[in-house]
Formats: C-alpha cells, sequence, structure tokens
C-alpha cells in the first residue's frame, strides 16, 4: 500500500475548512478513512466532500490537477448524494459538484501529477483529470476572504 503523506498539518488545515463549511451551511462534516476517495461525509450522509489545498492563488494555473483514481473511486462510491471538491487557495475557496457529466468534459492527462523535483515517490505520476478553474465556483470577491473565513487566511 502507498505510503501517507499527509501530514497533521494539512488535517489541521482540512479541519479549518470543514468547521467554515459547517458554518456556512449548518452542517455536519464527519472525517473519513484515510483511504476514501474523498476527507468528509456530510452528517447524515448528504454528500460526499474531498478537501484540497493549494499553495497558489486561484487563477495561477488554467486547470486544477486531480488524481483520476480518485475522482472515479468518488463517483463509484457515492451514487446517491453529491460528490464535492473544495478547494482552498491563499486568496479564496473554491467548490465543484463532480458529476460523471462533468467529468466526461475534463480532460485525462496520462502520467501526470507533480513535477520531478517534488515527487515523493514513483506514484505521484498517475493519470490526472485536469479541470478548468473557470468551472470552480468561488467562496470570495476580488480576492476578498468572505466574512465567515475571517480568522482562516493562514491555512497555506
Amino acid at each position: 500500500m502507498r505510503p501517507i503523506y499527509e501530514t497533521q498539518d494539512d488535517l489541521d488545515k482540512e479541519r479549518k475548512i470543514a468547521d467554515f463549511i459547517e458554518r456556512k451551511y449548518k452542517r455536519k462534516l464527519e472525517k473519513i478513512d484515510e483511504y476514501a476517495p474523498a476527507d468528509f461525509i456530510v452528517y447524515k450522509q448528504t454528500a460526499f466532500i474531498e478537501v484540497r489545498n493549494r499553495r497558489h492563488s486561484y487563477g495561477a494555473f488554467p486547470t486544477l490537477m486531480i488524481a483520476k483514481h480518485k475522482v472515479d473511486r468518488g463517483l463509484n462510491y457515492v451514487k446517491e448524494i453529491p460528490y464535492v471538491l473544495v478547494v482552498k487557495y491563499i486568496d479564496c475557496i473554491t467548490y465543484i459538484e463532480i458529476t460523471p457529466e462533468k467529468v466526461a468534459m475534463w480532460e485525462v492527462k496520462k502520467n501526470d501529477g507533480r513535477s520531478e523535483e517534488n515527487m515523493r515517490d514513483k506514484y505521484d505520476k498517475e493519470d490526472c483529470y485536469h479541470i478548468p478553474v473557470g468551472e470552480l465556483k468561488v467562496f470570495c470577491n476580488n480576492g476578498q476572504f468572505i466574512k465567515e473565513f475571517e480568522g482562516y487566511e493562514n491555512l497555506t
């Protein structure tokens, strides 16, 4: 099995983003298994949420890259509830509901992933979906955090 590179700092950042979502939508998010295709499930299983934390600004790249196998597993795992990807950039938080129809439109790049100098192991090169960032819905206005997210600016 592949090693887990998620640190306690990563988990703390995910939890802060989950706290924000809980406050915004008045729903409880529960952390699920580290090998699951998402990080959280909304209490009473009303949504399945994968959380990503990026160290660059929204729009710095034309697409958001995510492992194809993770998205595909997530879609197979959830059939009756929404599967949502939440991405925290340094200047905002975005989200997109992942559906088979959307996934069918996304470009797949073979053997993609981290650059050679940033690879942690051989599994950091894999098939990836490239989601056009324009498809992401943004939780911020002109790079300013929305009121509910104040105090969480230092998640990167």
